[in-house]
């Protein structure tokens, strides 16, 4: 299964590829939402996680994107994250299509590793690493 990573900041994304590549994704990284539609339109992924608090870059914020994504490829799971989102930007997220949310810093991916096996139940390979989304093994 295909995966994208929106995120600018490269020591969150380097912790959230390891753990998904650990769940048997093959991932994608982009650091803004320009890129990461460019990446979205080539991989066409299953997942996609998007920081919301990014510094823009070209024309698209990640509000902008979910909605892309939205109208592009509407059973696509898009998480958000982001550590420092308000209750409304939240909620506006969520409201415009967001299947979920997982805060920074990364404390609890157990909830994030039940969604994703909600999700793709049948895609996941059994010898997948059943903690890959749970255990903080990440090399500097």
């Amino acid at each position: 299964m295909q995966a994208l990573i929106v995120e600018d900041s490269a020591i969150v994304a380097k912790i959230l590829r390891a753990r998904l590549e650990r769940a048997d994704f093959e991932v994608s990284v982009a650091a803004n939402a320009s890129e990461g539609w460019l990446m979205f339109q080539s991989t066409r992924p299953q997942l996609v996680t998007l920081d919301i608090v990014m510094p823009m870059e070209g024309d698209l914020d990640a509000f902008s994107l979910l909605t892309r994504i939205r109208n592009e490829a509407a059973n696509t799971a898009v998480f958000i994250v982001s550590a420092s989102a308000s209750l409304d930007d939240r909620d506006r997220f969520m409201q415009a299509g967001a299947t979920g949310f997982l805060s920074k810093p990364f404390i609890d991916f157990e909830k994030f590793r039940d969604q994703l096996i909600k999700l793709f139940p049948l895609s996941m390979r059994s010898d997948a690493d059943p903690h890959a989304l749970t255990s903080p093994r990440v090399q500097p």
